[in-house]
């Protein structure tokens, strides 16, 4: 897996006006690479956040080039824990998500 991402590059683009979503993935592919690109509202997800999500991503899709992944397996390969429901149901910033 290290040889499929040695070359990986990571940027940051300091604002793109007008997006009105909290987090946006787009993969384009070509016969020798690859592009995974990441767009969020940091007022939702700071940048580490985004940064982590991106990386768990990527080396999901790249797990899955070279061997089947389980469904049960997602989590551990993009590097998070179990899916805790309670999140479901988060709203804005600071918004109270104990219910």
């Amino acid at each position: 897996m290290a040889r499929l991402t040695e070359n990986t590059t990571t940027y940051v683009t300091n604002a793109w006006p007008g997006v009105r979503f909290k987090a946006f993935f787009t993969v384009v592919s070509a016969p020798d690479t690859g592009k995974l690109s990441l767009i969020v509202d940091t007022a939702y997800l700071p940048p580490g956040t985004a940064e982590a999500m991106l990386r768990g991503v990527e080396n999901l899709l790249v797990r899955a080039l070279t061997e089947e992944v389980p469904i049960a397996a997602v989590p551990e390969v993009c590097g998070i824990g179990p899916y805790d429901e309670r999140l479901r149901t988060a709203g804005s910033p600071g918004a109270d998500r104990s219910r």
